[in-house]
């Protein structure tokens, strides 16, 4: 079943690439390319009808004014949500077009955790591992060196419930040699999870699928943990947008909409 969505923005055959390359192609220096910079604060000169873009930059910590004709804002809803009123403060009326929309629309966290292997455990052909929750309120047995890794970081074993009832997947990545399994978290314990070492966090998940296949977690132990945290990053605050109870079509198409400042 094809689910209601905008298909202009389903990229394919190479994802982001072709399309910031297709951007690039009108930009004949690449010095004029600002990486590593943030943009705190957008102002309409009504006498010039230019825009005033106050931009941070991260490595000289100092902050930089340019003139721009127009702006294209690509930055996600997260970091909206947290700075579209300071961004913006000189434009009412942008707020007023925009606010309602960037209320209403949800953003949330999707991480994954990366469990690399010095070697395979599971089926060769396996192409990944579901694992079927048959009692919800069966409380997940910690082993001892997890306990103890929770009591160096002074975390509370609840987390360890909520991560075990959250798995029930296991991808196996299957365009490399090395061993590697990715699992996912999702909402408020992704969020949570972010505060966790990737120490914790990969044990958590390795005994989870451990016990499970009902193997001993001490001899197949990861090499390596990693795990993305895109809830903490100011820059984006989640992973993904979505059509909450409160949005409507409207909504999006509002915060699509153009703004012209001085309405031409």
């Amino acid at each position: 079943e094809d689910l209601e969505g905008e298909y202009e923005n389903d990229l394919k055959n190479g994802g982001y690439r072709p399309f910031i390359n297709y951007f690039k192609s009108f930009i004949p220096n690449d010095n004029r390319v600002r990486v590593n910079c943030e943009v705190i604060r957008v102002k309409f000169i009504e006498d010039d009808r230019k825009l005033l873009i106050e931009v941070n930059h991260l490595n000289e910590q100092r902050t930089k004014t340019m003139i721009c004709d127009h702006i294209i804002w690509t930055t996600s809803l997260g970091h909206l949500k947290a700075n579209f009123h300071s961004i913006f403060a000189d434009e009412p009326r942008l707020i007023q077009q925009k606010q309602q929309a960037i209320s209403n629309l949800g953003f949330g966290t999707v991480n994954k955790v990366m469990l690399i292997y010095k070697k395979k455990f599971w089926h060769r052909k396996a192409s990944s591992i579901v694992l079927l929750h048959m009692d919800k309120d069966r409380s997940f047995e910690i082993s001892d060196a997890l306990r103890q890794k929770l009591q160096v970081e002074r975390v509370d074993s609840q987390i360890v419930q909520d991560i075990a009832n959250m798995l029930f997947h296991y991808d196996v990545l299957p365009s490399t040699d090395i061993p590697v399994l990715i699992c996912w978290l999702v909402g408020p314990t992704a969020v949570a999870a972010e505060n966790l070492s990737e120490q914790l966090i990969g044990q958590i998940c390795h005994e989870v699928l451990c016990r499970y296949l009902n193997i001993p977690q001490e001899k197949n132990q990861p090499v390596q943990i990693l795990r993305s945290a895109w809830h903490s990053n100011k820059y984006i605050g989640g992973s993904y947008s979505y059509a909450s109870t409160a949005s409507t079509k409207h909504d999006r198409q509002q915060l699509a909409a153009a703004y012209a400042p001085d309405g031409v």
